[in-house]
C-alpha cells in the first residue's frame, strides 16, 4: 500500500474515533449534568424530603441534594429552611436541625419544687439544677412506682449538701459509684442523688431541661439501674415523637458526656446516608 493511502486511513481513524470520543463525553456530561433548582422547585425538594420525618439536619438535607445531583446554593437553601420556619411549615430544632413537630414538652415541676425550696432556704447562693425520673413516668411503657431526684451541683459542695439533706432525714446518696451501687444503693419512693455539674448542661432557673434529662436519664438507667434499656428507648421515642426538643443542644451535650453514638442509636432518626 503506498505510504500516502496509509496516512489517509490513520487521519480517518482518528478523525471517527475522535469524533466518538467526544459525543460519549457530551453523553456523559448530558447524564451526570446537575439539575438546576429554582427557588421555588427547592422549597417544594425541601418540604418532600421533609415528609414524614420528625427531625432532619440542614448537613443531611445537603448530602441528599447533592447525591440527587441537584445545583443549589448554601446560601439560597438557609433562606429556603429559614422561610419555611418562619412560615411554621417546618419548626427549628437547634442549630443546623429542624423538626415537623410543632409542640415542645413542658415538664412538670412539681415533685421537684419542695426539694428546690428546702435547699434554697439552707444555701441560697448554691448553683444547682435538678430533674426526676418521676417527670419523665407518663412515657415509659411500665410506669415507674419508685422514683429519684438528680441534683447537680459544683464538687466541691456535694459533702455540705449531701449532709444537710441526710440530716433532714432523706435518702440521699453522694455521687454514687458503680461499686456502691452494686452493695448498698436502694431506691425509696424518693430518692435523691448528688452529682458534680457537667460543663454545657442545659437548665433554666433550678430545673434541667429535657435535652439534658434524656442523656442523663440514659446515662443513669445503666449507671444505677433505674431501668431495662429497652425501657429508655421507649422513653426516647414517645418524647421525641410527640414533641420537639433542641435536637443540636442534645447531641452536643451527649458528646460532652461521651455517649453521642449511644444516644444516636437510640433515638432512631438517620444521621447519615
Amino acid at each position: 500500500m503506498p505510504l500516502w493511502e496509509r496516512f489517509e486511513i490513520q487521519e480517518m481513524l482518528h478523525a471517527t474515533i475522535g469524533l466518538n470520543i467526544n459525543n460519549l463525553c457530551k453523553s456523559v456530561k448530558s447524564v451526570v449534568k446537575k439539575k438546576e433548582l429554582t427557588v421555588e422547585t427547592l422549597k417544594e425538594v425541601i418540604l418532600h424530603y421533609a415528609e414524614g420525618k420528625k427531625y432532619f439536619s440542614m448537613e443531611m438535607l445537603k448530602k441528599v441534594l447533592a447525591a440527587e445531583k441537584y445545583d443549589f446554593a448554601k446560601q439560597t437553601l438557609k433562606q429556603n429552611l429559614n422561610h419555611l420556619t418562619k412560615e411554621k411549615t417546618i419548626f427549628d430544632a437547634g442549630r443546623g436541625w429542624y423538626s415537623t413537630l410543632p409542640e415542645t414538652l413542658k415538664l412538670d415541676k412539681s415533685t421537684l419544687e419542695p426539694t428546690v425550696q428546702n435547699i434554697l432556704e439552707q444555701f441560697p447562693l448554691l448553683p444547682f439544677n435538678c430533674w426526676g425520673t418521676q417527670q419523665l413516668n407518663a412515657f415509659f411503657h411500665h410506669m415507674l412506682g419508685k422514683f429519684v431526684i438528680f441534683i447537680y451541683s459544683e464538687k466541691d459542695y456535694l459533702p455540705t449538701l449531701f449532709d444537710y439533706l441526710r440530716s433532714n432525714g432523706e435518702n440521699v446518696y453522694l455521687n454514687p459509684l458503680k461499686n456502691e451501687v452494686d452493695k448498698n444503693f436502694n431506691i425509696d419512693y424518693q430518692t435523691l442523688v448528688l452529682r458534680p455539674s457537667i460543663t454545657e448542661e442545659s437548665f433554666v432557673g433550678h430545673y434541667a431541661t429535657i435535652e439534658k434529662i434524656l442523656v442523663d436519664f440514659y446515662i443513669e438507667s445503666l449507671k444505677l439501674h433505674l431501668t431495662q434499656l429497652s425501657e429508655v428507648r421507649i422513653v426516647f421515642n414517645n418524647i421525641t415523637n410527640q414533641y420537639r426538643i433542641n435536637m443540636a443542644a442534645m447531641l452536643r451535650y451527649s458528646q460532652r458526656r461521651k455517649v453521642k453514638s449511644d444516644i444516636e442509636r437510640t433515638l432512631n432518626i438517620p444521621m447519615s446516608l
